[in-house]
């Protein structure tokens, strides 16, 4: 017979061992919260352990936690359980991309696209890192309010094109920083003090950052800049 989303939800937590992967799998997506998710997938591993899903899912809710090194190993761990899976391949290749080894991402990408996996958005964060920024704007082309393609038209020049595009993006502090930056290369000190402040408001990190930009050696001197990010 089947169980109700409530049963499954409350079957997760306090009797696993009576549902399949997929029902555990399933009440994963019951709930909102990251700690809850893992705990569940954590079950799925020590109940499945050939099953590279927990393995994969662990390792995505990790990365959503901040916690890559956990997510490095799950990601592992899944490619050992299924080499040639897309889904897998795709997410071996944004953890190479977040530490920065562009060439191994790239390869785990096509590999992943040679299974079916989309991995055009992915690759356009490759393009940035290798400097290739109009094929960048094409692989990210789709989005249309998404801070990579503005960064991608910040350093192909377009600044108009960036701007149009962050200013329908959801406002985070890396979004007013890169509208700071277009307002040091626009020359517009307004755009550059008003989304400096957002920026360190959201947060406080970015008040060394821009000290350390080179983007804003001008303002080094400028008073007000300096009484922003003190």
């Amino acid at each position: 017979p089947s169980l109700t989303d409530d049963e499954i939800a409350q079957l997760s937590t306090t009797n696993p061992d009576s549902l399949s992967i997929s029902e555990l799998l399933y009440a994963a997506t019951l709930t909102e919260d990251n700690d809850a998710k893992m705990n569940i997938y954590k079950t799925v591993i020590d109940q499945y352990p050939d099953d590279w899903r927990g393995y994969n899912n662990a390792g995505k809710i990790s990365v959503e936690m901040g916690d890559y090194n956990a997510a490095e190993n799950y990601f592992t761990k899944a490619k050992s359980k299924a080499a040639n899976n897309g889904i897998v391949l795709n997410n071996t290749g944004a953890m190479a991309s977040k530490e920065k080894d562009f060439a191994k991402a790239k390869e785990s990408y096509m590999a992943a696209q040679k299974q079916g996996v989309d991995v055009n958005y992915n690759m356009g964060i490759v393009k940035i890192a290798q400097g290739n920024y109009n094929g960048a704007i094409n692989s990210l082309g789709a989005e249309k309010c998404d801070y990579n393609l503005a960064l991608a038209h910040v350093l192909s020049g377009n600044y108009n094109a960036a701007t149009s595009t962050l200013n329908c993006a959801d406002k985070t502090a890396e979004v007013y920083y890169l509208q700071s930056v277009i307002g040091a290369r626009t020359n517009n000190d307004k755009m550059v003090f008003e989304n400096l402040k957002k920026a360190i408001a959201e947060d406080k990190s970015y008040a060394k950052t821009a000290l350390d930009d080179k983007e804003f050696m001008k303002y080094y001197t400028n008073p007000e800049f300096m009484n922003i990010v003190k």
